[in-house]
């Protein structure tokens, strides 16, 4: 995160695949999305814009489905988006 900041765009891409490797490879899933995303966001700072966006776009939809599988009740009541509980609006 620190290269990102700095804008070392280029060593933070090499310091998040390397993450993103290491997560994949011991199931560390619930990592995946988040550092998905700032290499997506490293990417897109490195010039790589297709190819950032689309990891951002792949991270955010992990995120949605982890969210809607740890939390079946609202799934189940069609909350997710309203805001309010049951999905009313």
């Amino acid at each position: 995160m620190t290269a990102l900041i700095r804008g070392a765009s280029a060593d933070a891409v090499r310091v998040f695949s390397r993450m993103l490797d290491l997560c994949k490879a011991y199931d560390l899933d619930a990592y995946v999305s988040r550092i998905m995303a700032a290499l997506g966001c490293a990417k897109a700072r490195a010039g790589e814009v297709d190819d950032g966006l689309l990891l951002l776009q792949e991270a955010v939809a992990l995120d949605s489905a982890a969210e809607t599988a740890d939390h079946p009740h609202i799934r189940a009541h069609g909350a997710v988006g309203s805001g309010l509980p049951g999905g009313r609006p």
